[in-house]
């Protein structure tokens, strides 16, 4: 009896460190499970969030004709790249989640993660460089804009002038000594004239080039008026 009792006693042992055992495998197991799972969701849901953010940049780097939208376009770029930056935390802790997903995954199973993180990583790139590429694009034209703004404005103020000087020596004159005196201001109005045509190109290009940035066709207006003008 005492032999049989030693020999239940080993038995319930046993039996009591293969339950554990099993109860190890199976909470090890669970937790692979829930690893797996923890990652699939995050990696749809920051795959699905570069897609509504790239989908906002299009919208946002489209060039138009209009300069307090064009301004606005770049303040909205400016917060999807500050997004951008919050959000690379969460991007480095997907990667590292997937990486570690390895040591107890199968080869096929392997093969595809890596191709998900690859997935990944060339949609993060390629989302760096969409906001860089439009914030460019952008600062480029509001340059530009800022460019012709500067020479309209200087072309704006020395026609007003002309024209001012012009009135003021358009009156006819009674001797001949003033007839003279005008002929001359005349002749150096003309020169002042020809002169300013370098300013007048100037004005005209960026308008153009304007035009051809932001294919508002408006300013060819614009360029018409001041050649005619001239």
């Amino acid at each position: 009896d005492s032999d049989l009792t030693v020999q239940v006693s080993q038995m319930m042992h046993k039996y009591e460190i293969l339950k554990k055992n099993i109860r190890d495998v199976i909470n090890k197991y669970n937790s692979f499970v829930k690893e797996h799972k923890s990652f699939n969701e995050q990696y749809t849901g920051f795959i699905e969030w570069i897609g509504a953010v790239t989908d906002d940049l299009g919208q946002f780097g489209e060039i138009v004709g209009d300069l307090k939208i064009l301004q606005e376009r770049r303040n909205n770029i400016e917060e999807l790249e500050e997004l951008r930056t919050n959000e690379s935390i969460k991007y480095d802790t997907i990667i590292e989640q997937g990486e570690k997903l390895y040591s107890h995954t199968s080869p096929d199973g392997k093969d595809f993660i890596r191709q998900q993180l690859k997935q990944l990583r060339k949609k993060w790139d390629n989302l760096t460089e969409e906001i860089q590429s439009n914030a460019t694009k952008i600062d480029l034209c509001l340059q530009q804009f800022s460019d012709f703004t500067t020479s309209q404005e200087q072309l704006t103020k020395w026609l007003k002038d002309i024209e001012k000087h012009m009135q003021q020596h358009t009156e006819l004159k009674p001797s001949i000594q003033e007839k003279k005196a005008q002929l001359q201001n005349h002749r150096i109005v003309h020169q002042e004239v020809t002169s300013h045509n370098s300013l007048v190109e100037t004005v005209c290009t960026k308008a153009q080039e304007l035009v051809d940035q932001t294919h508002d066709k408006t300013l060819n207006v614009y360029i018409e008026s001041i050649r005619a003008l001239f």
